[in-house]
């Protein structure tokens, strides 16, 4: 009797071992597709920059100058200096020879600038042939 009981375990057990190998390659077979599908996951996830915020600009509104003063053009040209008559500009001249000051007069043919130095202000009038840029000195 106890050699049946024993035949029957061993019975058993082979079933089972032979039920075991067929299910240990379909489980590996699974285990590989899974991890293939993880490694192309990290790889996508890998290759795409997240977004953390977006940013969108709200369309101008007419209240917008208070937020930042109009900008100013980078030169400006010899018949519009009557518009800047008491603004401080930069002239430059023939010979790249740089004066900073306050305008006082501008025409047709020259202009009058004020430029401050160690003894006092001194007074240039240039003329317009002598003129080869002006550009609005910067705020400081």
């Amino acid at each position: 009797m106890r050699t049946w009981r024993w035949m029957a375990v061993a019975l058993v057990g082979l079933v089972t071992a032979s039920a075991m190998a067929a299910t240990l390659d379909e489980d590996e077979a699974r285990l590989e597709a899974r991890l293939r599908a993880q490694r192309a996951a990290e790889a996508a996830k890998a290759n795409s920059v997240p977004v953390l915020a977006a940013a969108i600009a709200p369309p101008p509104s007419p209240n917008d100058e208070w937020l930042a003063p109009p900008s100013m053009p980078a030169t400006l040209a010899f018949d519009e200096l009557a518009r800047h008559v008491g603004e401080r500009l930069t002239v430059v001249t023939r010979g790249e020879r740089v004066h900073r000051g306050t305008l006082t007069a501008a025409g047709a043919r020259s202009l009058t600038l004020v430029v401050q130095r160690r003894g006092g202000a001194a007074s240039y009038t240039l003329r317009r042939e002598q003129v080869v840029r002006i550009e609005p000195l910067q705020a400081r």
